[in-house]
């Protein structure tokens, strides 16, 4: 059985109805009126696009590599920090919302989260000073920063897994 995205949860107490693919909802939702559904045109084109992307990134790491300077003076450097932590707080207070509503979206918050974690972690050991500072920023990337990425991978993972067995005939689920 694998999940894939865009599957609804049945209707009870609290919870929206399923929405089948000939409601109103879809109905306005399709791409110029016609039969094309757009979730199956992003899925179709998703790959081909992601793969140009990584294709595109391996060659320009290597260029940023060899041409970006070792330093850089950055002019809105605190305004940065404050949104990247910024963005961590709001999609964990999004996923701490979801996993009250039992929203099986927690699942995407908590993959964001993570990420921000993830990137959060790896530009405090990029951009800190050698020294108290850089054992500092390794300090919180060991033990706070890193484990909770993973944890909220875990999570995602979780929800997932969980909501497909939980809903095994809702649709988006495949055997």
């Amino acid at each position: 059985m694998t999940f894939t995205p865009f599957t609804e949860r049945p209707s009870g107490p609290g919870r929206r109805a399923l929405r089948s693919r000939n409601s109103p909802l879809a109905e306005r939702m399709r791409i110029g009126g016609d039969r094309a559904d757009w979730a199956g045109a992003l899925l179709h084109h998703a790959p081909r696009v992601l793969t140009a992307i990584a294709v595109f990134l391996i060659p320009w790491c290597a260029v940023l590599g060899m041409t970006l300077p070792d330093r850089s003076l950055a002019e809105n450097w605190s305004l940065a920090w404050v949104g990247l932590d910024g963005a961590v707080a709001v999609t964990a207070a999004f996923t701490v919302l979801l996993l009250q509503r039992n929203d099986a979206r927690a699942a995407l918050t908590a993959m964001a989260t993570a990420t921000l974690l993830a990137v959060d972690s790896w530009f405090d050991l990029c951009t800190s000073h050698r020294g108290p500072d850089q054992l500092i920023a390794g300090a919180e990337a060991v033990f706070l920063e890193v484990p909770l990425a993973v944890l909220g991978c875990v999570l995602a993972c979780l929800i997932v897994t969980r909501s497909a067995a939980t809903y095994p005939n809702a649709p988006g689920i495949r055997r």
